[in-house]
Formats: structure tokens, C-alpha cells, sequence
């Protein structure tokens, strides 16, 4: 699991989205689904670390 930064553009306003999933595509997927039109002007990925309890 990763957690994902981005500071996206929607042609009206910029925006910091924050989502936490399993890869970039789905991190990409989500924000089409949000924007559905959108540059990004910075991304980052965090990856979680899981101990095993």
C-alpha cells in the first residue's frame, strides 16, 4: 500500500489530492475520476510500511 500526493490543476484552481492505493495506475484512475480533465503539477508516493505484528 502507498499513500499518493498530487497537486492538480483543473483549469479553474490548483488542488493537493491526497489517496491512499495500491499503485500509480490506480492513483491516475482516481483522479481521472475525479477531474476527468486535470494536469498535474507534482506528484508523490509514499509506500506504508506493514509489520508483521
Amino acid at each position: 500500500m502507498s499513500v499518493f500526493y498530487a497537486l492538480i490543476f483543473d483549469g479553474n484552481r490548483q488542488q493537493l489530492v491526497k489517496h491512499t492505493c495500491e499503485s500509480e495506475a490506480e492513483f491516475t484512475a482516481y483522479l481521472r475520476e475525479i477531474f476527468s480533465i486535470y494536469v498535474c503539477l507534482w506528484m508523490q508516493k509514499n509506500v506504508i510500511n506493514q509489520s508483521l505484528g
